[in-house]
């Protein structure tokens, strides 16, 4: 009884680890698509625009990971910033 409890703990241990270790990688890719489309998106917009106000770019960094990947297909057609909701 006591080997198989062990040996249930331990596989519960691992599984538990390769989980948390997927999460934290799945998080990681999350943050690195945000920051390429965050930069991009401030040099896109800043050619086409100008330069960017302080408040624009804090606009643009807390949009969602969606709403980042929506404005990443469609800047080029806004006709100013407000367009794009920023």
């Amino acid at each position: 009884y006591d080997l198989g409890l062990a040996a249930g703990r331990q596989a519960g241990r691992e599984e538990g680890r390769e989980v948390g270790l997927e999460e934290g990688r799945e998080k990681g890719r999350e943050e690195g698509i945000r920051t390429v489309l965050i930069e991009n998106l401030e040099a896109y917009l800043d050619t086409r625009f100008g330069p960017l106000s302080e408040t624009t770019l804090i606009a643009l960094r807390a949009k969602s990971t969606t709403d980042l990947r929506t404005l990443a297909l469609t800047w080029q057609k806004a006709h100013s910033l407000a367009e794009l909701g920023l």
